[in-house]
């Protein structure tokens, strides 16, 4: 009531274009703060459903920073349905027991997110010690996936797959130090 009384005091209060702005500012102020519990009940959400921990490095929209613990990185690639997926997952696990950066505290774990037209879409979960090194830890996952699926003849397929070969399109472990690779990664 105390702001109405106050909005009473201007000038040309009693005007239909104040009245219009008053509803344009109210409406603003609904909107506004139904955004402010929206982001609220969403961190509730992250909180008690332990989505987020401490130190995790986060990416969303145009914000990047670290909350205060050691968080979860992910990784995903397809592969295609001749891959019998219990491979899939070994290989997986095995190459972020390989990257070092990645905690084996809590053991690295896969999901198939999707099974679409040509291939299976896996992802991988691994946690971190140092999630400010993001950037190079997923170096070397990616590194190690790439090993791993290479050195037992398994395909990573893009997701515009479309024409599979005669044979699986893998890098043979003979030409993997290739010039002008270096021989110790």
């Amino acid at each position: 009531m105390l702001f109405l009384f106050f909005l009473s005091l201007f000038p040309l209060s009693h005007s239909d274009a104040f009245r219009g702005l008053s509803v344009m500012f109210g409406f603003m102020l609904t909107l506004g703060s139904a955004g402010i519990v929206n982001q609220l009940m969403s961190g509730l959400v992250l909180v008690y459903s332990r989505a987020l921990s401490v130190g995790d490095f986060v990416d969303v929209g145009d914000t990047v920073g670290v909350v205060s613990e050691v968080g979860v990185l992910s990784t995903k690639v397809t592969i295609g349905y001749d891959t019998p997926w219990r491979q899939v997952h070994a290989l997986l696990i095995a190459a972020a027991e390989k990257t070092p950066g990645l905690r084996m505290v809590t053991r690295p774990f896969v999901y198939q997110r999707a099974l679409a037209d040509f291939y299976v879409e896996y992802e991988l979960f691994a946690h971190m010690d140092k999630p400010l090194e993001r950037v190079p830890v997923l170096s070397a996952l990616h590194a190690n996936i790439q090993d791993q699926f290479n050195a037992f003849g398994v395909q990573i397929m893009s997701p515009h797959f479309v024409l599979q070969s005669r044979n699986n399109v893998v890098v043979p472990a003979e030409s993997w130090q290739a010039a002008p690779a270096s021989p110790e990664r």
